[in-house]
Formats: C-alpha cells, structure tokens, sequence
C-alpha cells in the first residue's frame, strides 16, 4: 500500500533543514534590536479610559520610534493585537520581532497604577518589569521612564542627540502646565477656560500631548472629537515638521467617519514620517 508523504517521518536532512529555517529566522531578529509595544489594557471599569490608555501606548510608540537604533514596529500594525490574548512567541513570529512590551493601566480619580513588562518573544522570560503608583500628573513622566528602561534592558546606545532630546522633552514636563488639563473639565466654564489656556499656550512642543490628557475627561463624543482636531490642527502649525500631529489627526477624523480627511492626513503623516527618517 502507497503510504501519504504528509504521513512519513521527516529525514535526518529534513530536520536539519527545518532546525536552520527556523535559526535563520531567529538570527535575522537578533540582527536589528526591534520591538513591538502592544496596547496597554484598561483595568477600570469605566471604558472611556481606553481612549487614555491608547494615548499612553501611542506616545510610548512615538518616544521608542525616536531611537535610531531600534526597529518599532508602528501602530497599524499591533492594532490587531488589541484586547486579544497574548502569545507573546506568536506575536513575534507575525510582527517579525526579538521583543514586545505590555502593559496594564487602572485609573481611579486623580491615581494611576501603570504596569509595564519587556518579554523576550524567544524565550517568553521577561526582560524588565516595573510598577508604577503615581498621581495622573505624573503620566508624562512614566511614559518617558518607560521608553528610557526600555532602552537599557535592551542595551541600545542612544547618540547624544538623542540624549539631549530626551533631557530636554523630560524638562519640559512641568505641573504648571498639565495643571491646565486635569481639571479642564468640571463644567462649561471651566471647560472654555481650558480652552483658552491650551490656546495661549499653543507654542510649547507639548500643547498636542497635553490635549490628549484634556480629552479624557469631556464627556461628550462628538466634542471629543471636534475639538481634537481643533488642537491638533494647531499643534500642527506649531510643528510643521513633526509627523504626530497628523497621526492623531487621523485617528480622529478615522472615529468621527470623515474617511476622506482621514486619508489626507494619514498620508501627510507617512509623507512627512519618510522625510525624518532621512
């Protein structure tokens, strides 16, 4: 009787083959230190947070991407992965990388508890591993821990151009100014207050990232959005240069169903993404 070849015991040579396809691949992620930074899972109950959530993940996303040493994979493209199990050796596999970072975010009042862990996709250990009890003033500050630990648990060298942008991002990040945005939101006036303040202060680097910590806290969707992309058209003309203002933008118009300018903006973000990247 013809036996079925799926059905035969592979050969000495087929091991062999199939053991170097799969060193090769594992050679070429130690080739290029890369990383995959998944979204960060709410654990409040109120879901609203998952919108403050995704914004802590993007700016990590952002911080990391800054790193010339380092491939980041971007964020189209570990949306999949979002509120999925984890499989850390699988998500690897598809996103074609040597580590992931994960992490969990509970927000209660003016408190958060940010956790955070570097796991080595190969052998599935973690790497690094922090927990973060700090007051909602502090998020910029975590985020920036983060990107920074991140960075010597995976020993990439970062050229001092990259040091001193770095140092002086962290300066930036004063109370004064995120005083501005925790309690923008209370009532309409204090809401067109906050409104003022952002716009006085639409000159400083930080205006599109204290935007998004403002937006937290509005309760009405559709305003949301509309004033998001108010703000980021501004901080977009503040930093014609930078590329996250319109990957916000986006986002935005993406939620709000103005595919149209969706598009605009999405391509105006690659456009000027390949430029600083030269």
């Amino acid at each position: 009787m013809k036996k079925n070849p799926a059905g035969r015991i592979a050969s000495a040579g087929d091991v062999i083959q199939s053991l170097t396809e799969k060193q090769a691949r594992v050679s070429s992620y130690d080739d290029v230190k890369s990383i995959a930074v998944l979204y960060f899972e709410n654990m409040s109950s109120d879901k609203e947070n998952e919108y403050f959530c995704a914004g802590i993940t993007e700016d990590i996303i952002i911080d990391l991407s800054k790193i010339q040493d380092l491939k980041v994979i971007p964020r189209s493209d570990v949306l999949p992965f979002r509120n999925q199990e984890i499989n850390s050796r699988r998500i690897g596999e598809t996103l074609g990388v040597h580590h992931i970072l994960e992490g969990s975010v509970r927000k209660a009042g003016k408190r958060l508890r940010i956790t955070a862990q570097l796991i080595d996709v190969h052998s599935g250990f973690q790497v690094w591993a922090e927990r973060y009890d700090r007051s909602l003033e502090d998020v910029f500050e975590i985020q920036m821990e983060v990107a920074e630990k991140i960075s010597e648990a995976m020993k990439v060298s970062l050229s001092e151009t990259e040091k001193k942008c770095w140092l002086k991002n962290r300066r930036k990040i004063c109370l004064h100014m995120i005083s501005i945005c925790v309690p923008g939101i209370s009532s309409p006036a204090a809401e067109k207050r906050t409104t003022n303040q952002l716009s006085r202060c639409s000159n400083s680097p930080l205006t599109s990232t204290l935007i998004s910590v403002w937006l937290i806290f509005t309760s009405d969707i559709q305003k949301e959005y509309d004033a998001g992309i108010k703000y980021y058209k501004l901080a977009s003309a503040v930093k014609p240069y930078s590329e996250e203002p319109w990957m916000h933008l986006e986002m935005m118009y993406r939620r709000k169903g103005d595919l149209e300018a969706s598009r605009e903006a999405r391509d105006k973000m690659l456009e000027l993404a390949e430029r600083n990247l030269k």
